[in-house]
This record gives C-alpha cells, sequence and structure tokens, in this order.
C-alpha cells in the first residue's frame, strides 16, 4: 500500500470524499459492509447486555383477568402460594453459575442423565363382625379384611378373596377380579375395603392414576355386590381428584378424605387448581363456597372430604379445605384436618422460629357439612393418634421443634448473636414434645403440659384413653413411656418410665391398666413387645418379647389386638443371619398372650409376604391367617 494511502487508513476515512478522490480503486461496498458491520455488533452488544443484566421479576405474574372466576379469592391466593422468588438476579448469575457447577461436575467425574418420568341366590342370614381396632368407636375404618359370622373377605391388589369360616374345613368360596381397564396405575398397596352392615356391600377404596392424556390421579369408590359372595357383581363407581389421605364408615355412609394438588395450576383450567367429583355423570369441580383457606397459603394441598351414601353412592355433601394437607383425625362428628408451618417470633430482646400447627374443623355429623373453625398449637403432629376428641374437648400431642435466631441487646466479643440465657428463653430450643387441651366450645387452650420430653427427643408414638393419655418419645434407640393423668385439667398429673431401650412406633391400650408397646429394641433389626403399668411412682415395664435379626410392620391395622383374653399378633420376617430358622421358613406370624406377668408365644408360624398384609383373625379358638398370597391357613389354639 503506497504511503498516501496508509495515511488515509490511519486517519479512519474521516473525510468520504477524499477518500473516494484519493483512492479510487477502493471497494466501496467493502467500506459499506464494515459499517453495516459495526453496527451489527454494536446491536448485538447491546442486546446481549439487555439478555444477561436485566433484573428478573420478584414478584407474582398477574391474574387480574380472572376477577370474574368464582375462584378468584382462590385463584390469588395460590398464585401467590406457587410463585417462586428466582434463584439468580439476571441470566448472567445463573450462565456463571451454570458454568461452573457443570466444570466442576466434570472434573469431579459425575454423570448427569435424565431422570425418570415419574344378586340373585343371595347367602341370606349373615351378622356383620368387626375386625378392625377402630381409634374411635362406632367410626369404622378401612382395612384389607372384613368378615361375618361366615365369611372372611380379604383384598388382595385388586382382587376380592372370599372364604368360608368352616375351621380346617375353611376353604376359598370364590375371587372377584375389580376391572382395571381405565387405570394406568393403580396404588394396590393402598387399596381398602368396608363390609356393610347387612353384608351385602363391599365398598372398595381404591387409588388409581386414570388413563388420560395427563394420567391423572384420583380416588375410585367402587361398590361390589357380595349379597350372593359365590356371585359377585360391581353396583357403581364414583370418584375424586387427588390422592387418598383416609377413609371412615359411620351410620351408613362412607366419608372419603383427599388431596389435590394444584401447584401446576393453569387458572384458565378449574380442573387444574380445583378439586373435582364424579358420581357418575361427568368430574364436576366442588363449589367454591365449599372451600375453607387460611389468609396465607402454607401449602398448595387441598384435603377435600366427601360423604357418599353407602347403598346408592350419591354424594351427600363436600367440603375442601385448602393448605391443610399433613394429617386427618375423624371423631364421632368432626374430621380434623392439620397443617404445618413455621412462624416468626419477636420477644422484644429475643427472636425464634416456631413450629406451629393449624387444625382446621369440619363437623360432618348433621345433614351438610359445617365449618366450625380453627386451633392454633405449637409443634407439629405425628399421626390421627395424635390427636383425641372428648368431653367437649380436643387433646393434642405435638414434638416442638424450636430455633433461636437473634437477640437484640446480646453480642460476643466477635459481634456474633449470643443464645439467650435459659431463665430468658421463652422457648424450648430443639425438639421436645408437649400437650395441649383444647375447649371446641371457645377455641382456647383450656391446659397444656409443655416441652415434658429431654430435649432433642420427639414423639414416636401416642394413644389416649379416657382420661389417660400415653406419650413415647425418643432419641436414636432410648426412650422414655410418658403417662398423663387428664381427669383434673387444673392439676394435670405426668408419670414416665425414665430411658428404657428402644422405642415404640404403637401404643394400645390393652385394658386392667396395661399398656402395649410395639417397636423397635436397641437395634434397628430388633422387634420388641413391650407391656408397661402405671405404679406409685411411675411407669414400669412388666413383660417383654423381643427378637433381633428381625423386622415388623408399623402398620396398625395389620395387628391383632384381643384385650378380652390378653391377646396380640404380628407378623415378623427374620433375617438369614438370625440363624432361628431355615431359609424360606423366615417370615413368620406370632401371636403372643400376656397372662399379667409374661408375653407368651402361643402361636409362631410360618407365613409368606409382606408384614403389613398379613391378617390374624380370632374366631371360636381358631386363628385365621392370611398373607400375601392369599392362602388361608388355620391353626387351633390351645
Amino acid at each position: 500500500m503506497k504511503k498516501s494511502e496508509k495515511m488515509l487508513h490511519a486517519i479512519g476515512y474521516a473525510n468520504e470524499d477524499l477518500v473516494a478522490e484519493a483512492m479510487p480503486h477502493a471497494s466501496k461496498p467493502r467500506r459499506r459492509f464494515n459499517t453495516a458491520l459495526a453496527a451489527c455488533l454494536a446491536a448485538c452488544f447491546i442486546a446481549l447486555n439487555l439478555v444477561l443484566f436485566i433484573p428478573y421479576g420478584t414478584t407474582p405474574p398477574s391474574v387480574e383477568r380472572y376477577e370474574s372466576s368464582e375462584y378468584y379469592d382462590v385463584i390469588m391466593k395460590l398464585n401467590e402460594a406457587n410463585y417462586k422468588k428466582p434463584r439468580y438476579k439476571n441470566n448472567f448469575e445463573a450462565v456463571i453459575e451454570g458454568f461452573f457447577a457443570n466444570f466442576l461436575m466434570v472434573k469431579a467425574g459425575t454423570a448427569i442423565e435424565d431422570s425418570a418420568a415419574p344378586t340373585n341366590g343371595a347367602d341370606r342370614g349373615q351378622s356383620y363382625e368387626e375386625t378392625t381396632d377402630n381409634q374411635v368407636s362406632g367410626v369404622i375404618e378401612s382395612d384389607i379384611v372384613k368378615r361375618s359370622d361366615k365369611y372372611i373377605y380379604y383384598l388382595n391388589d385388586a382382587t376380592l378373596y372370599v372364604y368360608s369360616i368352616e375351621g380346617e374345613n375353611s376353604r376359598l368360596v370364590s375371587k372377584y377380579n375389580i376391572d382395571t381397564a381405565n387405570a394406568r396405575f393403580s396404588y394396590y398397596d393402598r387399596w381398602e375395603m368396608y363390609l356393610s352392615e347387612d353384608c351385602a356391600t363391599v365398598t372398595v377404596i381404591a387409588p388409581c392414576t386414570v388413563k388420560t392424556e395427563t394420567f391423572d390421579a384420583h380416588v375410585a369408590v367402587i361398590s361390589l355386590d357380595v349379597s350372593d359372595p359365590k356371585n359377585i357383581s360391581e353396583r357403581g363407581r364414583a370418584s375424586v381428584s387427588g390422592g387418598l389421605i383416609s377413609s371412615r364408615l359411620t351410620g351408613g355412609k362412607i366419608l372419603l378424605i383427599t388431596e389435590f394438588y394444584a401447584g401446576d395450576a393453569d387458572f384458565s383450567d378449574e380442573s387444574t387448581f380445583v378439586p373435582q367429583i364424579d358420581v357418575g355423570n361427568g368430574a364436576e369441580c366442588v363449589p367454591a363456597e365449599s372451600i375453607v383457606s387460611p389468609d396465607k397459603l402454607s401449602s398448595s394441598r387441598y384435603t377435600v372430604v366427601c360423604r357418599f351414601d353407602e347403598d346408592t353412592l350419591a354424594l351427600e355433601d363436600s367440603a375442601s379445605l385448602l393448605s391443610y394437607s399433613d394429617h386427618v383425625y375423624v371423631s364421632a362428628e368432626r374430621v380434623y384436618a392439620a397443617r404445618r408451618f413455621n412462624e416468626k417470633v419477636e420477644t422484644g430482646e429475643y427472636t425464634y422460629t416456631v413450629t406451629m400447627t393449624e387444625i382446621s374443623c369440619v363437623g360432618y355429623g348433621e345433614e351438610k357439612f359445617e365449618n366450625e373453625g380453627t386451633f392454633k398449637v405449637e409443634g407439629y403432629i405425628k399421626d390421627q393418634y395424635s390427636l383425641d376428641e372428648a368431653d367437649g374437648m380436643l387433646r393434642v400431642v405435638t414434638t416442638t421443634s424450636n430455633n433461636y435466631i437473634s437477640h437484640t441487646n446480646r453480642t460476643t466479643e466477635l459481634g456474633i448473636m449470643a443464645p439467650p440465657a435459659p431463665d430468658k428463653a421463652l422457648y424450648t430450643l430443639g425438639t421436645s414434645a408437649s400437650l395441649f387441651v383444647i375447649d371446641l366450645e371457645n377455641g382456647e387452650i383450656r391446659a397444656s403440659v409443655e416441652y415434658f420430653a429431654p430435649v432433642g427427643e420427639t414423639v414416636r408414638s401416642v394413644r389416649f384413653d379416657g382420661t389417660a393419655a400415653y406419650v413415647c418419645t425418643a432419641v436414636q434407640q432410648t426412650d422414655p413411656v410418658f403417662f398423663f393423668d387428664l381427669t383434673d385439667l387444673d392439676s394435670i398429673k405426668v408419670k414416665d418410665t425414665g430411658t428404657i431401650s428402644g422405642f415404640s412406633t404403637s401404643l394400645i391400650n390393652m385394658g386392667n391398666g396395661f399398656l402395649l408397646g410395639i417397636g423397635q429394641g436397641d437395634s434397628w433389626n430388633t422387634v420388641k413387645v413391650e407391656v408397661y403399668e402405671e405404679a406409685a411412682e411411675g411407669v414400669r415395664s412388666v413383660a417383654v418379647y423381643e427378637k433381633k435379626g428381625a423386622n415388623y410392620a408399623e402398620e396398625y391395622k395389620s395387628y391383632l389386638i384381643n384385650r378380652k383374653e390378653g391377646l396380640v399378633g404380628l407378623g415378623i420376617n427374620f433375617d438369614y443371619s438370625a440363624g432361628e430358622y431355615l431359609q424360606g421358613d423366615t417370615e413368620r406370624y406370632v401371636l403372643l398372650h400376656f397372662n399379667g406377668y409374661d408375653l407368651i408365644p402361643v402361636v409362631n408360624t410360618a407365613l409368606e409376604g409382606d408384614n403389613a398384609k398379613k391378617r390374624g383373625i380370632l374366631i371360636d379358638g381358631m386363628l385365621y391367617l392370611i398373607g400375601e398370597t392369599a392362602e388361608l391357613k388355620v391353626v387351633e389354639l390351645n
């Protein structure tokens, strides 16, 4: 290039006319290309900045366009509850952290994989006999086994088996396969049933996944005509969208309690955020006026309570409790649904995070359901046995879980907030246990015993019995069992066993002042059955049956409880390493007799299958056993 040309290049073509005159051979299209390229690069740079550095929004999207919907109040609450604030401030932060995360994964050799998508000829003259040890008298709980005085009905997966009751001559009378053609996948391990008082109807509670484009979950209520056990037929069905929580049978009415998740709501489609009920005329959303919810949701799940007529499956009423979805307790007149949440409590100098439970109450005893308000207690509940209604009071046992956040006036030399002095703390930090008695008339706490368990322990099992309450707490493999005398609520008396090995996952009142505990021994593979009694100085252990190298089911319905004869039966499967049984003979059923002094095995027989599906029934001195293979075994008792 000539020297003059270099000078022109150096000044950047400041004057286009001079450039054209001095360099007639220069390519004008090329100059235009460079200008366009520069403009393009500048635009890209601006766009990249916009993409990378514009801050993410931190408020839920607007739902004002749904203002005319009858569910608008629910939509607003779900919109806020389901909204998740962005993890990053902008795309730049997300890209940078993602780059380094993937870089570290590759350096560590971690593989990244996609997650997998998740009545003719009726047999007359039968009478109903209760087999289930129900929590509340007159409120029957579903189970996989029910019986009359002539037949045993056993539900295994989607098949109903009927056996005659004839001692050693008992036999399989019939089996009926329930139609599951409309279900893509059925949760057979959760199917249970009821037998009507006249022994003519079996009602099956069947959680399923419907064969639709989205495979929506629902719970089917299936009515079977068993008036002739040799000729069973289906009468009809109803269904509720969502998953199964529990159910009850009382006064010829089926109470179905389900949960419905509205976390992936499409507010233009009500079926995605409002539970639906189908009684044979197509699915319909529950009415907006039946939905009860707190001002601020702690969960996007509903607890839905439906009452169906046992004979016709006609829907009589329903209630939907949004955000109350932890546990459900059913008394003779009310359904209680609980929700757990954390509450920040500031007490002047000290700030705490306190775990709380709010309990919503729905009365079902009248023609229409009635919302009877909510109650709040500190802590969280373990299961349905942690609640009990008696004499106009609701008794609740909780595990408390409180954390200290800060103290405004006390700091260490390093400037770090120090924990409060013990005499200043209003809450027991860590975990413990508390008992509350709530007056149902005014919703106020009538009495309480707070933080009665050693710090660090949690509630493992609870049992109420009239004016008595029993609570087992544990940390690892040691526990105390507490006894509460609730006769005088102004002066509740408390006794305990002190620290003993193992813990009970179920506590059962055996009558005559004895309490039975079923649980684990001093190691995780040890089964322990223990009897306690109240003594002047506390609660003492009377008798223990313990087996190492064994496991059992925590499903309470799988236990045989006979208080009159002092008998308890359960399935126990032994490890081969235990050396007590030959291979293939390690799956057992054990019946224990408590004679007031000892727990004595009176039956120890082979019974195959999952312990949760093993059932034992005592009839006229004979023990009828059914396991997962659905074969009936009869053992004569001495």
